[in-house]
């Protein structure tokens, strides 16, 4: 399953499930429309990032991350910049410490460069919504 969102109205809403002894990678792609209508890629480069997983949205973070260069931590990977693909990634060591069968609240943030072409200097709620931990069978 992967994911997209324009950025005419950019928070998107998606439920996710994470399965206990497993990495949950969720491939995104971020589009804008530009002035005359058309949609771009989103060009990530130099963004920073924030995941942030709570009980509640808004509550204390019972997990987060960063921008991640790896498969290995838990946080934003940025596949291909230029085109605005990027990959959540929740490692299962991570998954693990969040409680079986229980829902979890999800946002991930990005901020733009002052260089980027479309949306300079903008804080952005990209996508947020619940998160289920699922026990594996």
């Amino acid at each position: 399953m992967s994911s997209s969102t324009k950025l005419r109205s950019p928070t998107a809403t998606v439920d996710l499930t994470a399965t206990t002894g497993n990495d949950l990678r969720w491939p995104l792609a971020l589009d804008v429309i530009d002035t005359a209508g058309a949609t771009q890629d989103l060009d990530v480069s130099s963004c920073t990032w924030a995941l942030r997983i709570a009980a509640t949205k808004g509550g204390t973070a019972a997990l987060s991350g960063t921008v991640t260069t790896s498969w290995a931590t838990t946080g934003i990977k940025v596949d291909t910049a230029a085109s605005g693909y990027v990959t959540l990634v929740i490692t299962k060591a991570d998954v693990a410490t969040l409680t079986a069968d229980t829902t979890y609240y999800y946002s991930i943030q990005a901020v733009t460069p002052a260089t980027q072409t479309y949306i300079p200097s903008m804080t952005l709620n990209l996508f947020e919504g619940s998160l289920f931990v699922e026990q594996a069978a």
